[in-house]
This record gives structure tokens, sequence and C-alpha cells, in this order.
């Protein structure tokens, strides 16, 4: 089975979707999803730690190697209650950092559009002090 392969299996086990894991990643969808090919699967080993560290109960050799099974023989079981299992808090952790950061992107969103100026026709200016000022008519 190949890289991505065994990173799709990981999105299926854990039920997300790609958009899911690269945000979770750092990395832009429509790049991530390019990592999916035999050809460009090389781009995704420079994340393999971080996933082993989001899903600590997948077995390194299989997800570098293919070796073995998915699943950590030793992996802290999953059905423990939130309150014990540090996995089951840091990705509630992560989910929760995931949606502050999705509004603060918003909130930037609306502070670039009150900074760009629009004319009666609803075109942009140049803001004010940008160095770009529109023709003067004479």
């Amino acid at each position: 089975m190949e890289l991505f392969e065994r990173i799709e299996v990981i999105i299926t086990h854990e039920k997300l979707t790609k958009n899911k894991l690269c945000k979770r990643l750092g990395v832009p969808q429509n790049t991530f999803g390019r990592y999916f090919t035999k050809g460009n699967q090389n781009k995704l080993v420079i994340h393999l730690w971080t996933l082993l560290a989001l899903y600590p109960e997948i077995s390194r050799d299989w997800l570098f190697f293919g070796e073995g099974e998915m699943l950590r023989s030793d992996a802290p079981a999953l059905d423990a209650p939130a309150g014990h299992d540090e996995t089951a808090a840091l990705r509630q952790r992560i989910a929760d950092l995931e949606k502050t950061i999705a509004a603060q992107d918003e909130t930037l969103a609306l502070y670039r559009r009150m900074e760009t100026p629009k004319t009666a026709e609803g075109k942009e200016t140049a803001a004010p002090g940008s160095g770009s000022a529109a023709p003067s008519e004479h």
C-alpha cells in the first residue's frame, strides 16, 4: 500500500475528511489534495511525525513503511472516558483552536473589506496614503 493510501485509511478510520486533516496539518487544501498520487506522495513525508502526534494509536512502522498493523498494540484505549484520555482532550483542543482560527479569519476578512474604500460606482480605490492615487482630471 502506498503512503497516500495509508493516509487515506487514517482519514477513514478517524472519520475525517481530507479538508479537516489538511487544516490540522496546516497545509492548504488544494496543495494537500495534490499529494494523493503516487508521483506526489513524497511531499506527505514531512507531515508523518505530526500525524503520529495527532493520532498516537497509529503504528509508526505501518505509517512510515507499510509494515505491520495500522494500530499499535500498546495504544491507549480509544473508548476510555474523555476525562482520562489525553488524546481525546488534545483532539478537542485542536477542534476548538480550529474554530477560533476560522472566526479570526472571518474577522480579518471583514477588516480587509473595511480598509478598501469604494467609489460611488462600487469600484475599489487606493486607500489614503497608499501612494497610488487615481489620476486627477483638469
